[in-house]
């Protein structure tokens, strides 16, 4: 069986529909769609409709660095699933919990040595933390199934 490529025309028996929802619809989005890792096109703050063939999929959605979370469906002939991507707020937690832990190092008896360990480790271990956090997919935008 012979795989067809994806396309924006609808001449195939299912469908995806996605748009990128925000607070602000300024510019444009320069977030891809991907389904089972093959580049399927744009996402938009309108919706937009890709063509896939019936079955099990894998879809996600990628800008340089940043993904997304996996989102796995199956369409039928004729079913159409509606996808969008969201900015995942949880990510302010990142620069609060580096406060909390520079709260900590602050309320360490006052020793020299101390002191210069514990802000050596935080200077060279926070950058390690904070860009483990931001490239985790997910992490900055999510992907989820509307109903």
């Amino acid at each position: 069986m012979a795989l067809r490529a994806y396309t924006t025309v609808m001449d195939m028996e299912a469908k995806v529909i996605i748009s990128y929802r925000s607070l602000f619809k300024r510019g444009s989005s320069p977030f891809q769609l991907f389904v089972d890792d093959r580049k399927v096109g744009d996402v938009k703050h309108y919706d937009r409709e890709y063509a896939v063939e019936p079955g099990n999929h894998l879809a996600d959605v990628r800008y340089l660095f940043i993904k997304t979370n996996k989102i796995s469906f199956s369409l039928k002939t004729g079913d159409e699933v509606r996808l969008s991507c969201v900015p995942n707020f949880w990510i302010m937690l990142v620069p609060l919990s580096i406060g909390l832990i520079y709260a900590v190092i602050s309320i360490i008896p006052y020793s020299p040595t101390l002191m210069l360990y514990a802000g050596a480790t935080f200077v060279l271990l926070a950058p390690i933390y904070v860009v483990l956090m931001i490239m985790r997919p997910g992490a900055i935008v999510k992907l989820r199934i509307e109903t």
